[in-house]
């Protein structure tokens, strides 16, 4: 059975607020919370390895209870036997969304000013490999198994995985992260009527964009999520060149923290 399960679960709620503060002040709130959930899963509920004789694959050590189904068996010359070999997949997203604008109309003017507040959660849990892919040749069944000519011509795949003699097995970790990633932004504008036929629009955006956290940073040491420091790049000097990896839960890998993101707007609306 080569198949896979793949179950999709999303779930969101939103809300609006609006409220007229004076004859001449708006304010308006939103407020969002959305989760999306996938997985991609083996359709077994036991570990086959075992019952085949392939054992210690390094699933069966790290997580038991994701040791199900077989390794991928590449036969050269037919299809493939298993399921996919980065299964299972624990995928979720959530995010939660603040945000909030006041509106003043004042004379010529129509200030709008607010903020907004967005924290996303990306989780993601894969065997990637873990099970073992196994793959058959024909080598070993050939004429002359030393003569990589006679390999490539002469030998039988099929016979190969008979007799249990695999030209090469590949196995891999469980790799994941689990990320935070919030996100801050500010602005102010203002509509001006300058003449019944001219209106100017001005405004300014401020944005942060905060880099990853990992919450969990203690359960994966071994994470990828980290910063190259390159020579002569931002004041690093060759002795500073390398990867700085994060050291607890709310370390950004050394990436820095960029709070420079202003972004102006000028229109003119002639009519």
């Amino acid at each position: 059975n080569s198949g896979t399960r793949t179950p999709l679960k999303s779930h969101s709620v939103t809300t609006n607020l609006s409220s007229i503060l004076s004859a001449n002040t708006f304010n308006e709130f939103r407020f969002g919370w959305w989760r999306t959930e996938a997985t991609n899963d083996r359709p077994f509920t036991e570990n086959w390895n075992e019952r085949l004789g392939i054992r210690n694959a390094p699933i069966e050590k790290l997580a038991k209870d994701r040791a199900r189904g077989y390794s991928v068996i590449t036969i050269t010359g037919y299809s493939s036997l298993g399921p996919s070999s980065n299964t299972p997949q624990d995928n979720l997203q959530r995010s939660i969304l603040l945000a909030n604008s006041l509106m003043i109309q004042k004379s010529a003017h129509s200030i709008k000013l607010g903020g907004e507040y967005r924290n996303g959660r990306i989780y993601r849990y894969v065997n990637q490999q873990s099970m073992g892919v196994l793959t058959f040749n024909g080598s070993y069944t050939a004429e002359r198994p030393n003569a990589p000519a006679s390999r490539g011509t002469t030998g039988n795949a099929l016979a190969d995985l008979l007799l249990g003699y695999a030209n090469g097995v590949n196995y891999s970790n469980l790799v994941g992260e689990h990320l935070i990633l919030p996100y801050y932004a500010l602005f102010v504008q203002d509509d001006i009527k300058v003449s019944p036929r001219l209106t100017i629009n001005a405004g300014l955006r401020w944005e942060l964009f905060v880099p990853a956290v990992m919450p969990n940073i203690d359960q994966a040491p071994n994470s990828q999520l980290g910063w190259y420091r390159v020579p002569w790049v931002n004041g690093i000097t060759p002795d500073q060149e390398g990867m700085i990896y994060p050291k607890h839960s709310r370390d950004r890998g050394g990436a820095p923290l960029d709070i420079n993101n202003l972004g102006p707007r000028l229109g003119i609306a002639y009519k």
